[in-house]
Order: C-alpha cells, then structure tokens, then sequence
C-alpha cells in the first residue's frame, strides 16, 4: 500500500500506527532491533537520505517478524520511496512482471514456498527479470543463513 500522497512520513506511521495497533494483538512483539532500524530510518527520510533510509528499512526487515507493526511500517516506509516499476511492454514480460509481484507478497507473508514457485514462474516466462533474479537469490540467502543456523 503506497503512502498518502503528499503525506508526511511521520504523518504516514501515525495513521497505519493506529490502524495497525488495534488489529495485532498483544502477544505480537515487535523486536527493539528492527524498532531501532525503523527509527533509523525514519530519520535519514526525513534528512533527504533515502539511500540510508533503504538501509535501515531492509535491516528492520531482516530484523522483524511478519505480523508485526514495525515490519508493517518498514514496508510501507520502502513502498513509498522506491520508485513504480515501469509498465513491462510484451504479453511474456507482463506475466513476469505479475509472477513477481505475486511471488513478493507471498514472501512477505512469510510463504517462500509459494514465493518461489512464483519468481521461477517468472522467469520462465520472462528470463531477463532482475526482480524474479534477486528474489530467488533472497531465497537462496535466507535458507543458507537458516542451515547455519541450525548447525
């Protein structure tokens, strides 16, 4: 969901703060890492550094549970400065590009099953995707990280 336009960011956390705050429940806890990573954030956007605030945003993110107001917040803090994808041009590329948004929101649920099926969907039907690409290699990197882990 993209940012009010011409909201303010502040403004922006406020109103999904409190939509937000009375759908989770209290035993959802946001973790105090990815807290400090939003704020971080939060902070660099509102100095006009949106590489910094991509940073810190994707950190919360690695940092957060799905469910949690914070991991919420970091979403809707990257959707607003990342620019749109451009509109794909070929009936292969438009697929691609539906496997892949498809394949994001699945991963941001927390279902990298259905999130991988998806990317390589994508793929198949469009094998210059960079988007489908790196959201495999996330895949690859998150499972590596959980193998280790687990040793």
């Amino acid at each position: 969901a993209r940012a009010r336009p011409g909201g303010d960011m502040a403004g922006d956390c406020a109103l999904y703060a409190g939509m937000f705050g009375r759908e989770r429940p209290d035993a959802v806890r946001d973790a105090p890492q990815a807290r400090v990573a939003f704020r971080a954030g939060l902070a660099a956007h509102r100095r006009g550094d949106d590489a910094a605030a991509q940073v810190y945003w994707t950190d919360c993110l690695d940092r957060s549970a799905v469910g949690t107001l914070v991991r919420d917040l970091c979403l809707a803090g990257l959707d607003r400065i990342t620019p749109p994808l451009p509109k794909p041009a070929t009936p292969g590329a438009r697929e691609a590009h539906k496997m892949y948004l498809e394949g994001v929101a699945a991963y941001a649920r927390g279902d990298s099953k259905t999130a991988g099926r998806r990317w390589r969907t994508c793929l198949a039907a469009d094998g210059a995707n960079a988007g489908c690409r790196a959201g495999l290699r996330k895949l690859d990197d998150d499972a590596r990280k959980a193998a280790a882990g687990q040793k």
